[in-house]
This record gives structure tokens, sequence and C-alpha cells, in this order.
């Protein structure tokens, strides 16, 4: 390779670098036991698959795994090369053996496919026509009033009782027979014991009332249109929730209208960043056109919106300065938030809280925090409604 082409390479793989950390992969994905749990370690990804499988699938994740909760990140093709060139400079396993050289068996298809078979990779996986059996495995429902004489412990040589032959069939399934089909999942001596636990409680015994805890109802949001095509596309219930569906793991949007700013969630869409500096910064950027911003924000702006979250807040100079004692002196808001950079990080800085937030919003959240947020640690000060507009009216001042 010439010099000129190395000087290339290296630009694109520092392009790569640059794009793979503004997307925030590792939000999600571990790199060699770094980072995110959500997703697969990618610290050796480029010794598992091909260079073109890794483009394809960063390209399109959807196409490999439909449900997978994976963005498609609005790469060019030129930023998409860039990408997987780092991907394969950086996460390579250097201590990989090579395979000896070997020559395939006429016959190693047909042993292979007679495995597959035989373990049930199946039950699991695809391949090729080969569809799923019908009747995979027995019910359990009711296992844990399984009857001794109906269960067969063959030669395994075990305690014959319910609890013994639950954790077996969890940790070694072919004790009872060498064509069990059942797969050895590796499950630790705990895991296994949660699981046979957990199995002995499914009986047909009624359980008392009080002991019952019933899951709330699922939700049956379903964004539709250009709006509900972009939040498939960009897997933004992985992390979101929309009245009441998706995963809480960032913010849930069902308000977010009537929360922020038209014009702060079109920035924060083309840059994102935290809002508290203590936290890591985990949403991605996705690089997303400004048409598919605006649609976005268009349907938010439709749907995610309380009219009585809308207020209007006086701000005259005696009631922003009357907003101001409270903040620093009744209620001392800056043991949690900054301001200017002076104050505690427990909450987000509040420097230009005008920018982001709408007064309603602040207003009814300064009311009650807990009836939007249940699990905020902000303290509900029981104010009255004039020591709500008066703080309002001052965080207004701040832009």
């Amino acid at each position: 390779m010439t010099a000129a082409n190395e000087s290339q390479k290296a630009q694109l793989i520092e392009l790569g670098s640059t794009r793979f950390k503004e997307a925030r992969c590792i939000s999600c994905h571990a790199i060699s036991g770094k980072g995110g749990r959500v997703a697969t370690d990618l610290g050796k990804v480029a010794s598992k698959v091909s260079e073109q499988w890794l483009y394809n699938y960063v390209k399109n994740p959807k196409r490999f795994s439909p449900g997978v909760e994976m963005p498609r990140f609005r790469f060019s093709e030129d930023e998409l090369t860039a990408v997987v060139a780092y991907m394969e400079s950086e996460f390579v396993d250097y201590d990989l053996e090579q395979a000896p050289a070997h020559t395939p068996q006429p016959d190693s298809y047909e042993k292979g496919l007679e495995l597959f078979k035989k373990y049930n990779c199946a039950g699991c996986h695809e391949l090729g026509p080969l569809n799923k059996p019908e009747e995979m495995a027995p019910e359990l429902s009711l296992v844990g009033g399984k009857k001794l004489y109906e269960i067969d412990f063959g030669k395994s040589g075990i305690e014959e009782s319910l609890p013994s032959y639950l954790y077996t069939k969890l940790t070694d399934p072919r004790v009872f027979s060498p064509a069990m089909k059942m797969p050895k999942f590796e499950f630790s001596k705990e895991e296994a014991q949660a699981i046979t636990v957990a199995l002995l409680g499914n009986t047909g015994e009624k359980i008392p009332e009080e002991f019952i805890i019933r899951p709330k109802p699922k939700s049956t949001f379903a964004p539709q249109g250009e709006f509900g095509k972009l939040v498939d596309d960009l897997a933004c219930l992985g992390c979101h929730t929309m009245e009441g569906r998706g995963t809480l793991v960032a913010t849930d949007l069902s308000l977010e209208a009537s929360q922020a700013q038209r014009k702060w969630i079109e920035g924060y869409f083309k840059i994102p960043y935290s809002l508290r500096p203590i936290l890591t910064e985990r949403m991605p950027n996705l690089f997303l056109s400004d048409a598919e911003i605006r649609t976005l924000v268009d349907y938010m702006e439709q749907v995610f919106i309380a009219d009585s979250l809308d207020r209007t807040i006086r701000t005259n100079d005696e009631i922003v300065a009357r907003g101001k004692g409270l903040y620093f002196e009744t209620y001392g808001c800056q043991g949690c938030h900054q301001i200017h950079s002076k104050g505690g990080y427990v909450g987000p800085p509040l420097d230009k809280v005008s920018v982001r937030l709408k007064p309603g919003w602040v207003f009814h959240w300064l009311e009650n925090p807990q009836a939007f947020k249940p699990e905020s640690i902000e303290p509900n000060n029981r104010l009255s409604d004039e020591d709500a507009e008066a703080l309002t009216a001052y965080l207004m001042t701040l832009k």
C-alpha cells in the first residue's frame, strides 16, 4: 500500500471513529467489557463477522433482526464505510488462533443437519426450509403440581423428587436421555435454583387474592403514519415510553410537547446532550434530516400534549424578584440545581431553562413533581399557586 493510500485509510478510520463516538454506540454496546449492557459486546466483532456483513447490519439492522431495538442511523455511504473501517481496525481479537487447514468430508452437511435436528436448534434458529417444531416441549403452566409417578427419572440416579428433577433438567438435561432435545443452557447454580423455585410455583393451587399482584393492562398505543415509521426505524420505544408503551430507560415522551419548547426539541435531535452534568450522555446522534425532525416534532405537538398544562405566567419585576428570593433563600433550590455553574449537581442545570421548558410545565411541576414522575427525588414543597408562579417567573428569566 502506498503512502497516499495509507493516509486515505487513516483518514477514513478517523472519520469512522468520530461518527462511532457521536452515535454513542457505547451507550448500549460494551467494548471489551466496558460500556452498556443492553446489546452485544463489540470488542472482538471484527474477528467474528465479515466486513460485508457488518456493513449491511449497521446500514439496516432490522433487515437481519426485524424486532431488534437498534436504530437505523442516517449515515451517508461514506460515513457508513468509515464506521465499518474503524470497527474492522479496532475491534479485533488478536489472540484468536487460526483454524488448521481442513477439507470437509462429503457428508459433512448431512451430519451437521442431523446434529441441528438432534439438539433442536430449530427451536430458536431458522435454517433454510426447516421450521420450528409445533410441539417444542411440554406445557409448564402446572409443572409444580406434577406427581412423582408422572416423572420418568430413567437412569439418572438423582433423588426422586420434583425439585431435584427440575433442577437437573435445567443443568444437565441429557442425564435423562442422550436423545433429549432440550439445550444445555449453562445456567449457574443460583440461576438454576431460582428457575426451579419459579417452576415449583406453577401449580393449580388457588392463590389468595391479597397475595396476587396483577400487571397493568398493556398499552395498545401504536403511532401511525410517517411518525410511526420513524419510531419503528429508530427503535425509539427501546428506550422511551409513549402513552404507556415502551421501555423507561429514558424520558417518557407522552407529554413532551407540553414540557419542552419546539425549537429546543429540534436542536436536541440534531445534537443530543446530557441535561445533568454528572450523568453519561446516552441519547445517540441519529443524524436525522431536517424533514425527519420536523415530522417527529409536528406529531409531538399534536399528540404528546395536554391543554390542562398550559398557563400564562405573569413576569413583572416584583414577581420575578419574589421568585428569586424563593429560589435562593426560602427553598434553597441551588442545593441541587446550578445557575451559571454555581450550585448542586443532583438536578439539571437551570441556566437556560426558559429556552428548554414551557412556563406552564414548570409551574405544574413545581406544584407537584411526583404527579409527572413518581420516582422523582425533587421535594414536593406543596407550593401555593402564588409561590409556584413567582418561582416560574424567575426561572423564565434565565435565558
